[in-house]
């Protein structure tokens, strides 16, 4: 059976590029500018390019992977992070997109300019990185994919 496979090189490459799952946000909007101590929305559309599911649901990993969003600041690491907890990546399927908006609170957050980032964290491993995202690496820091500037003010 492997040998069919091989005498079809484009069954191979059609596989390594959509097996398993492939999971990347599609759509995010997300505030240029905000004051500090107000409350913002962050919308965020997801897609799984793949063919699998991501097994979030299974009981080892018992929902412990989250989509978020985090503030970087200049150094490039999260100054906050602010998890989706209705977001579930278990029920991203191929060809059908999930879409969620949230609520995110810049209390305490200093007057400053930072980076938007999304990412999927491991809620077990203190909100870090826990699922590598199917994006170009060079759009991420330390495992979040930048999306873009805000500059918060104060009150």
């Amino acid at each position: 059976e492997t040998e069919s496979w091989f005498q079809n090189i484009d069954l191979v490459r059609e596989f390594i590029s959509k097996g398993g799952y492939r999971l990347f946000p599609s759509n995010v909007t997300i505030p240029e500018s905000a004051v500090s101590g107000t409350t913002v929305t962050l919308s965020h559309t997801w897609e799984n390019l793949g063919w699998g599911y991501f097994p979030n649901n299974i009981r080892q990993w018992h929902f412990r992977y989250k989509p978020a969003f985090a503030l970087l600041g200049e150094d490039g690491k999260p100054v906050r992070i602010f998890i989706d907890n209705h977001a579930e990546p278990s029920q991203w399927l191929n060809a059908q997109p999930s879409s969620y908006s949230m609520k995110a609170s810049l209390e305490d957050i200093p007057s400053g300019c930072y980076t938007w980032a999304i990412g999927i964290v491991d809620k077990d491993r203190n909100n870090s990185i826990g699922i590598n995202l199917a994006v170009d690496s060079s759009k991420l820091s330390n495992g979040w994919l930048k999306l873009g500037p805000i500059q918060i003010s104060a009150k």
